[in-house]
């Protein structure tokens, strides 16, 4: 069955994504650039790299960011951006790179098509509208290394098992693993929860919404892939046990509970890209 996809989300219809798209997307030099200044941005702000924020300040894209905003119709909100440093200005630019990447939606198979106010039919990426495929997406974020929570994956057979998909994330210092639900666990949530702590961490509310935007990684990115349980898995019973649920916002675990604080896995190790693992399915 699959699972769904937005080319931009600020106005792309919420469709199916194919083989061919994914990889494009992964692929794609325009996002491979986002990707990597979001990353040099990033640095250059944590480590107060004065020659890295002042190349930044100068660079043409971020002009025209700047341009853009300039534009901006509401006078207060014009006034607070410009109220900024140029670290948080150079910020909100890297967040909006990272906005405007392909967006992929792995938790859901389809969308309704509804009628927009103006006549024509659209496929939102809304709660209402959606259909569960029985993909759950756990996120990983704010470590050190993100390849300490794979290696932990690999070593569990069962978790790895049932892994479709495992990436670093576009801030570099957060892991996204794809995986398929246990309809014995309960609903996304409660797997989400249920996943996290076997592998030694603490779930927080993060990935409760099934229509959650999980943004395109590079392919160097790519730990870990399973073409058949990402593109074709499909699990009946759970669409329809949850389903119902989530178009009705009822999102919060109904067995496991969230943990606060959250524990964080933390290695000294620096990441560095390692080659593609692909399953057999």
């Amino acid at each position: 069955m699959g699972f769904c996809y937005q080319e931009n989300t600020h106005f792309s219809q919420a469709v199916l994504c194919s083989r061919e798209k994914f990889w494009g997307s992964v692929r794609n030099t325009s996002n491979q650039w986002k990707i990597d200044s979001r990353r040099d941005i990033l640095d250059a702000v944590e480590r107060h790299d004065e020659k890295g924020i002042k190349r930044w300040l100068k660079n043409t894209d971020y002009q025209k960011f700047l341009a853009k905003k300039r534009g901006m119709k509401k006078l207060s909100a014009r006034q607070k951006f410009f109220e900024k440093s140029d670290e948080e200005r150079l910020l909100a630019f890297a967040q909006e790179l990272k906005d405007n990447l392909t967006a992929f939606i792995f938790s859901c198979r389809e969308f309704d098509e509804t009628e927009t106010s103006k006549g024509k039919m659209f496929r939102h990426r809304r709660l209402a509208d959606c259909h569960l495929n029985g993909l759950v997406m756990l996120d990983i974020d704010h470590v050190e290394n993100p390849l300490a929570v794979f290696e932990a994956l690999k070593a569990n057979e069962e978790l790895m098992s049932r892994t479709a998909l495992a990436h670093i994330t576009s801030s570099k210092k957060g892991i996204r693993i794809v995986f398929t639900a246990d309809i014995n666990d309960g609903n996304l949530a409660d797997n989400v929860i249920v996943f996290a702590e076997k592998l030694g961490y603490m779930a927080d509310s993060s990935c409760i919404d099934a229509t959650r935007n999980s943004f395109t990684p590079q392919e160097e990115d790519i730990l870990y892939i399973n073409e058949e349980k990402l593109f074709d898995y499909y699990d009946e019973k759970f669409d329809k046990k949850y389903t119902n649920d989530y178009r009705a916002k009822k999102t919060q675990p109904w067995r496991g509970e969230w943990s606060a604080p959250r524990r964080r896995i933390i290695s000294r190790s620096i990441y560095a890209p390692r080659p593609l693992e692909r399953g057999r399915g």
